[in-house]
């Protein structure tokens, strides 16, 4: 029986082989992130129907977890605990869903034992791209190029690396990165942008609770001010008062000197009256002493 040469199907189930190599430690790693959980218990959460029976199998067929773990697992898992590992490691990037579902169909088709012809040249490429961009996304540099070997081997004008399709391929790259670049640039600006707005916003705020003290104080201050004037009008008229009772007592100490004065004057009166009328009372009690003996 002559044997079928069939490139794209070994190529394709060559990348497969690469592509499983490289991401079965990388599931297991994050399925040992999930909490409260080991990654098997983890994995056999997120499989259903036969998936579950193909894993249970596999376990006990093979040695370790990794082994057990099919192509079509990959697409199931992710899906399950996207939001809570996976997009992390992936970067957020939803295209890998889509993108692993691919890969499970190119196992499919390129394992599937009735095929005698080879695959599509089409379909083999684009499951090799999907192949190329999901070992690109988790970084797994020298499987991405041994994949891309692969393409290039093939030799598909619509998809080679080689000639004019590696030159538009480096023209479409350049162009991505200076795309990614004005995004990244654009970002900066944005992220700037809102930087600047929340300074502001402060800024204002401050200057606004500046302005409400300032108000205060100049309220503060006014009170004061008429506090004072209410003291100094206050002073004034205490002075004036003062004056006035300095002038009263300045009366009143004229007039009592006045009257020290006419006392004094009164009392010598009294004096000189007193000292001539003392021989007088003389006189007139020996006259009395001498009537009184007489009778």
């Amino acid at each position: 029986m002559a044997v079928v040469d069939r490139p794209n199907k070994e190529a394709l189930l060559n990348a497969l082989d690469i592509f499983m190599d490289t991401m079965r430690p990388v599931f297991v790693e994050c399925l040992d992130l999930a909490p409260g959980a080991s990654a098997k218990d983890s994995l056999e959460r997120s499989l259903r129907g036969d998936q579950s029976m193909s894993f249970a199998r596999n376990l006990r067929l093979c040695s370790d977890l990794e082994s057990a773990i099919e192509v079509s697992f990959l697409a199931t898992i992710a899906e399950c605990y996207w939001e809570d590992i996976f997009s992390a490691r992936f970067g957020g990037d939803i295209k890998v869903l889509r993108k692993l579902r691919r890969v499970t169909e190119a196992r499919n088709r390129a394992s599937h034992p009735t095929h005698l012809r080879d695959l599509d040249d089409e379909f083999t490429q684009g499951s090799l791209c999907h192949i190329a961009y999901l070992l690109e996304s988790i970084r797994a540099r020298e499987e991405h190029e041994a994949v891309s070997r692969l393409r290039e081997e093939l030799g598909d004008p619509a998809w080679s690396f080689s000639g004019a399709g590696k030159a538009l391929v480096k023209e479409l790259e350049a162009k991505l990165k200076e795309a990614n670049l004005g995004k990244l640039a654009a970002e900066n600006r944005a992220r700037v942008l809102e930087e600047l707005t929340i300074e502001a916003h402060e800024q204002t705020r401050a200057a606004e609770i500046a302005l409400a003290h300032a108000q205060s104080e100049t309220s503060a201050a006014e009170v004061a001010r008429q506090r004072a004037e209410d003291l100094a009008q206050e002073s004034e008229y205490a002075r004036e008062a003062a004056e006035k009772r300095a002038v009263a007592a300045e009366a009143g100490q004229f007039r009592a000197s006045k009257l020290k004065l006419a006392t004094i004057d009164i009392l010598q009166k009294c004096h000189r009256r007193l000292r001539r009328l003392k021989p007088q009372l003389s006189v007139y009690r020996n006259g009395m002493h001498f009537s009184e003996q007489t009778q």
